[in-house]
């Protein structure tokens, strides 16, 4: 147990470089494969109107225009405050993304 809570900061700062590198590799218009490609499966997918918790909806003015299906990546542990997000147009193209941090 001890070994495994000490591989959690080399573990995060992986993923968190790798996720960085997607992000600033994939511009808006990328296909939905690509961005699997590039970032990997995503942790969960929304269809665009869930906010960074699953379980809240999105206000009104917070829906992406176009917006029909999101990607979500974050740290194996749920509760690191880092997200990344890709959202897709309904022909599977990125029209927005964007990368939520608590602090």
């Amino acid at each position: 147990m001890l070994a495994l809570l000490a591989t959690y900061p080399l573990r995060a700062w992986w993923f968190e470089r790798k996720q960085a590198q997607a992000f600033a590799a994939l511009d808006l218009g990328a296909s939905r494969e690509l961005v699997v490609q590039i970032a990997g499966v995503p942790n969960y997918v929304t269809d665009g109107t869930r906010w960074v918790e699953p379980e809240q909806a999105r206000s009104e003015s917070e829906l992406i225009p176009g917006c029909v299906e999101e990607f979500w990546y974050y740290h194996g542990l749920r509760y690191v405050p880092s997200k990344w997000s890709y959202c897709f147009s309904a022909d599977g193209t990125l029209v927005h993304k964007y990368h939520w941090v608590l602090w």
